[in-house]
């Protein structure tokens, strides 16, 4: 896929924006190249994307602390 210089900015600035409002504690390398699949790969606004893999993100984190919560207590 060729892009121009424009969409590309738009597309860094999409990634970039959202990163930085995260908490230092998930400022890795490997959230932002989330985000940046997400964006990389969305048909519709980048923003959009962006914000949806962060949502996802966090969704799936609280997940998995449910989750282990509930395996801790089952095994008291």
């Amino acid at each position: 896929m060729l892009i121009d210089t424009q969409m590309a900015n738009q597309m860094q600035d999409a990634i970039d924006e959202p990163f930085r409002t995260l908490p230092e504690i998930y400022k890795t390398d490997e959230v932002k190249l989330e985000i940046a699949r997400a964006v990389a790969f969305s048909t519709f606004p980048y923003q959009a994307a962006a914000r949806r893999a962060i949502i996802q993100m966090f969704a799936t984190l609280d997940r998995a602390v449910r989750n282990r919560r509930k395996l801790a207590n089952h095994r008291n």
